[in-house]
């Protein structure tokens, strides 16, 4: 497999954003790598984006380069000059940043992977990673790090050895995806689902539908696509050929049992080369289903996986993804705080309810994904409420709109609401023994981790009425580390 040789250099990135320079640097042709927009997360990035976001103009935090590794920044109106660095002035720096990365996508000559859906984005991406890892040299955009200024920055990142990358993108309004797969054509394109995530920004489900299929509408020549068999909707938007995976296709699974006390199950997985028998480290009716597609995505590129059954054993545990944990007085404790949307809450509490034990708590946080169209994603809640969860604590406005509908269509299920989530530990005091299981999900705004915290031993308590921001509460500057 081909690896990666586009270097950018001063000159370069000069034609193609037809910028003017308001600092030259010495050496036209000096190569630069990597890039950022955030000075506080600055490590070995040479090119720096002075953007105008919702949170701040990266003009005002320009002398902060002092001392970085940064060579090159790109500007759109004069700014002091910092020391040792060129200043390239624009019109538009995210325009710049665009034009950058699609020009590094275009020269890149190992395979790109796209991929997207309504939830299991991030943890396809991750496991794939992970699957690839030991045949390839892979990269991969970090963490959520999806958008239109996540994915390029990660195609500026991209090193000289990488022969795979994969790029998970998210949307939340129409034309995101276009606009991503315009910047970065992908040999294999997979949609993984499509749900009720960020509903009320779309205004129906059919225009969701027709926004996630956007990613296909830029590939690369020869390119394959990889949908799910389940979602009829998604082929009948299809045109030319591609793969399904799912039930009573060729990439489908077989469940050959689980084992709820050690959080692990068994699968035969099926593919057109044969059957492989594995056993994961996770939990969910979601597990086989992913890994079905990356199968098919594998496929489709070509890629025959060594030893799948032993790596296959070793993927990783994400915080707040899934993750069983141990409570201080000896509950276990399904920390799955991350993020939320409809379908993802649904699968929690049906994977909390596999779980070996007599007690099911599911404790949810604000969704705040779903807020703007509450009634048709809260039909999906609704509905997907698992028969053996015995008591659904809620917080947050969500709570105040779904629970009287929850608790008129589960007369059984204890439910009960309130403020935040530290509250629910008062109510979960004398639940919380062996043979309980407590399942934690919210909206990242909402910060469930909190409640994850205090049930493992980590009181934590937050000292904002509402919080912009979106990094984990165990790492928050607010609380002082």
């Amino acid at each position: 497999m081909q690896m990666n040789s586009s270097d950018l250099s001063f000159a370069q990135i000069q034609a193609l954003t037809e910028g003017t320079w308001a600092v030259a640097p010495p050496n036209p042709n000096e190569t630069l790598w990597g890039a950022g927009f955030d000075t506080r997360k600055l490590h070995e990035e040479q090119i720096f984006f002075a953007l105008s976001l919702g949170g701040g103009d990266g003009h005002a935090y320009l002398h902060h380069l002092k001392g970085s590794k940064v060579r090159l920044a790109i500007i759109e109106r004069p700014v002091p000059p910092v020391a040792g660095i060129a200043y390239l002035q624009v019109s538009d720096s995210l325009k710049a940043l665009h034009q950058i990365a699609h020009w590094k996508a275009q020269s890149f000559q190992g395979k790109i992977i796209a991929l997207t859906g309504s939830c299991g984005k991030t943890t396809t991406k991750t496991w794939m990673l992970h699957l690839l890892s030991a045949q390839y040299s892979v990269q991969a955009n970090p963490g959520s790090f999806n958008n239109h200024i996540g994915c390029p920055i990660t195609l500026l990142s991209l090193k000289p050895q990488t022969e795979i990358l994969i790029l998970e993108m998210g949307t939340s309004g129409t034309g995101e995806l276009e606009l991503l797969s315009r910047i970065a054509p992908a040999d294999v394109t997979l949609l993984l689902n499509v749900g009720h995530a960020h509903l009320g920004k779309f205004g129906s489900p059919e225009a969701l539908l027709e926004a996630k299929m956007e990613i296909f509408l830029h590939q690369r020549l020869g390119a394959r696509s990889v949908i799910p068999s389940f979602d009829r909707r998604v082929a009948s938007k299809m045109a030319g050929d591609y793969l399904t995976y799912g039930p009573n296709t060729a990439f489908r699974w077989e469940s050959l049992g689980q084992d709820g006390n050690q959080g692990t199950q068994k699968l035969r997985l099926f593919s057109p080369k044969g059957a492989e028998e594995v056993e994961v480290p996770h939990l969910g009716a979601y597990v086989p289903e992913l890994l079905s597609a990356i199968l098919a995505v594998f496929y489709a590129l070509g890629i025959e996986l060594k030893n799948l059954p032993q790596r296959v054993a070793t993927l990783p545990q994400e915080k707040g993804r899934s993750t069983l944990l141990s409570g201080t007085k000896g509950e276990r404790v399904l920390d799955d705080s991350y993020n939320a949307n409809p379908e993802s809450l649904v699968n929690m509490m049906t994977t909390l309810t596999q779980l070996e034990g007599d007690c099911f708590v599911a404790c949810v946080g604000n969704l705040a994904e779903m807020d703007e169209n509450l009634l048709l994603s809260g039909e999906v809640i609704i509905n997907g409420i698992p028969r053996g969860l015995t008591h659904l604590l809620m917080c947050g406005s969500t709570a105040q709109s779904l629970s009287p509908l929850i608790q008129s269509i589960h007369p059984s299920l204890n439910v009960q609401t309130f403020d935040e989530p530290l509250a629910m530990l008062e109510a979960l005091e004398p639940l919380r023994k062996p043979g309980t299981n407590i399942g934690v999900k919210g909206s990242r705004s909402a910060h469930m981790e909190r409640l994850v915290l205090a049930l493992t031993g980590a009181l934590v308590r937050c000292p904002l009425e509402r919080c912009g921001l979106l990094q984990n509460c165990s790492t928050c500057p607010k609380l002082g580390g």
